[in-house]
């Protein structure tokens, strides 16, 4: 049943685990399964190769955390040992970066013992590359992830553990853009000296020579740089790397032993010599030959960076010391050079309904093209920010252009969090400044987030002020025409200049279809944003074409990740939900239920929110409140659990819920009075003239007719 390589111990074959394991028993998920007196298993999250992961819900605090447990048919000695292995060691680890242990145990199900361990659930994840990728990270940022990497590692080292498997798929990137190991199930205690020959299961390119069945040697902390090493080229170029196609694993390895993938690596012209000189000393075959620990890595990567970037970080870092997640993840992670705005163009939350539950012309269709990494911000955290405002503008060593960067970073984050007024605050805080330094392009990105957030709050005349002030170049980057061209077409439709504003958005794809290749999540995300311009026009065969193009290359970017084609999928089923015959309105429900389940497998927990929001809006369009009114409190409570209850977001979907509610027959006087309570909030947020407001009001009073 397993087979293994000739000339290979079995525990260095990759491709072990990959064999037909025996699953033995099933794990009951229908609440009756109570590991520890605690944490009740509620469903499979995924399997590996060597143990499933579950979600269960904790009584003692409330809260959903994840269980690795060692699979059924896999609990010998030895795994059963290194299982254990990976408990202590975890407990004996505590990064912020690194998967929180909560409790272990032995689940005991007619005799047969398995271990199993409580720890962090990582909500809406992604690996650290697909996060890189999705979120559009620029060189710097990606580099400040990697030292975040780093920094946890170093902390394993320093309490006497390796890795050993350190690889992308081990590092997944959280809602608020925090890296977090979640893997040391192929660890080893360093103790008081180097390993040999510890039962160990490599992922096959991040495996150092000494790792391979071809060459002997100790393994220490260098064996994990060089898997920092392999880590570093992947993320800087923005692919998980296959250097070996069509070789064996045998073959594979001895390649690896022999220092092929090394020099390749080494190679790479995608990557800045600089940096790549650093590579080459983290993945050279010889141990002996490497750098000796993770902070000279760290120490060499750090001094590399423009020494005004260091700054801004110990600027930040004095300032912000007491910051909530999201504020910190806003300045560390979303600094662009040169700047550019975190979302799309046509809604600057990209969180926001369009349209109406029932006028068939509109669709009622969210314009989101990323995940705003949002979570719960308080009053506190907005306060912060007018903190951190108030630090920036004090503190006297910081140039005009770090400023610049800073305030344009916080007027980005409070876009995100549905402060607009701040964000408006902070666009033209950063647009005062960059004005007459002669970087016309940093300055244009500004205005067009600024633009973005004026077309957001339908302040029409302003954002035609703000057009004006653009720096017209000879040499726009392809990008930003686009973003430029689809926000005039926005507001040349807000001005009742229906034919100009359709020009202007066909121009838009004009210059998507001129973008290079390699450009694909940016030309995604703007065939998203264009879909839902054609929409507002009534050109629903264009929005229809731009979406089939937006799934393609979702499809060709993202061949393992089906996150992204949902998203779009839901967009074409709200579309397809437009025609009145039974037959498109039950495929566009089938779609997206299809669609929330691959968004729950992926942990994207925003998402399915939203999801279920557009499900309830299509429900109201055929008349069926009560299945509305059960996906919108399920949206609802999601929502808020994410955003907290004074987002905008939250807000709209209680609108909502409460008109389905008094559609299916709730006519009680406190409704009446929980829909201005919300309206009244909703206004505050976004302004009482907005045409949401507008369009709730209309609902409403459609309701009572």
């Amino acid at each position: 049943m397993f087979k293994a390589l000739s000339g290979m111990p079995r525990y260095l074959d990759p491709s072990w685990f990959d064999a037909d394991l025996p699953q033995g028993i099933e794990i009951a998920l229908d609440g009756t399964t109570i590991l520890g007196g605690r944490f009740t298993l509620t469903e499979r999250i995924g399997t590996g190769g060597s143990s499933t992961v579950f979600r269960a819900r904790s009584t003692d605090p409330d809260r959903d955390v994840a269980i690795k447990m060692l699979r059924f048919g896999l609990d010998t000695p030895q795994m059963h040992d290194r299982f254990i292995l990976e408990s202590k060691a975890l407990a004996l680890l505590t990064h912020p970066h690194i998967t929180h242990v909560y409790q272990t145990g032995l689940y005991d199900h007619n005799g047969i013992k398995v271990p199993w361990i409580a720890m962090e659930l990582i909500a809406g994840s992604r690996t650290i590359i697909e996060h890189a990728q999705h979120a559009q990270l620029r060189y710097e940022q990606r580099i400040e992830l990697f030292l975040r990497v780093c920094d946890a590692i170093q902390t394993a080292h320093d309490a006497g553990v390796l890795h050993l498997d350190l690889n992308a798929s081990n590092i997944l990137v959280d809602s608020h853009g925090y890296p977090k190991i979640i893997d040391f199930g192929l660890l080893g205690l360093l103790k008081n000296s180097s390993m040999t020959q510890p039962t160990f299961v490599g992922t096959q390119l991040s495996m150092a020579p000494e790792q391979t069945a071809f060459r002997s040697g100790n393994f220490d902390q260098r064996t994990d740089i060089y898997a920092l090493g392999i880590l570093l080229v992947e993320l800087l170029s923005g692919i998980q790397l296959q250097l070996f196609p069509g070789k064996s694993t045998e073959e594979a390895c001895r390649l690896i032993a022999n220092g092929s993938a090394s020099q390749q690596l080494a190679e790479l012209r995608c990557i800045p010599l600089p940096i790549r000189n650093v590579i080459e000393s983290m993945i050279r075959v010889d141990p002996d030959s490497r750098i000796d620990s993770v902070s000279a890595v760290t120490k060499r990567v750090r001094d590399l960076q423009p020494k005004a970037q260091q700054k801004r970080s110990l600027v930040i870092a004095s300032a912000v010391a007491t910051l909530s997640v999201i504020v910190i993840t806003a300045l560390m992670l979303l600094r662009r050079t040169p700047w550019q705005p975190y979302t799309s163009p046509s809604d600057p939350s990209g969180l926001t309904d369009t349209g109406s539950l029932r006028i068939p012309q509109q669709v009622a269709i969210d314009i989101s093209t990323q995940n705003p990494r949002s979570s719960k911000y308080s009053r506190s955290d907005a306060r912060i920010v007018e903190s951190i405002s108030d630090a920036i503008e004090s503190d006297h060593e910081l140039s005009n252009l770090e400023r610049a960067d800073l305030y344009a970073n916080l007027a980005d984050q409070s876009r995100v969090a549905g402060r607009y007024e701040s964000a408006i605050e902070h666009y033209q805080r950063s647009a005062g400044l960059l004005k007459d330094t002669g970087l016309s392009m940093d300055y244009n990105w500004v205005l067009l987030g600024l633009i973005q957030t004026q077309l957001f709050l339908e302040r029409i005349d302003d954002a035609q002020e703000t057009l004006s002030r653009i720096h017209h170049t000879a040499d726009f980057p392809a990008l930003f025409s686009v973003d430029l061209a689809i926000a005039e077409s926005r507001i040349l439709l807000a001005l009742e200049q229906r034919d100009n504003a359709t020009r202007q958005a066909h121009y838009a794809m004009k210059l998507l279809d001129a973008l290079p290749e390699e450009q694909s999540q940016d030309r995604i995300d703007r065939l998203i944003d264009l879909s839902s311009q054609f929409s507002s026009l009534s050109l629903e065969h264009d929005a229809r074409n731009a979406l089939y193009k937006a799934r393609s290359l979702a499809n060709l970017t993202y061949p393992s990740s089906s996150v992204e084609a949902s998203l779009i999928d839901i967009r074409i089923a709200m579309i397809l939900s437009l025609d009145t015959s039974d037959e498109r309105y039950e495929e566009s429900i089938q779609i997206i239920r299809e669609s929330v389940l691959k968004l729950e497998n992926a942990n994207d927990h925003f998402h399915v929110a939203w999801s279920l929001r557009q499900l309830g809006n299509i429900y109201m369009r055929r008349g069926n409140a009560t299945l509305a009114i059960e996906s919108y409190a399920n949206s609802l409570t999601k929502m808020t659990s994410i955003l907290g209850a004074d987002h905008h977001e939250s807000m709209i979907c209680s609108a909502y819920l409460i008109i389905a509610q008094y559609v299916n027959g709730d006519t009680s006087p406190e409704l009446s009075v929980m829909f201005s309570s919300t309206l009244d909030n909703l206004a505050t947020a976004i302004g009482e003239d907005h045409s949401l407001i507008r369009s709730l009001v209309s609902e409403w009073d459609r309701a009572h007719e």
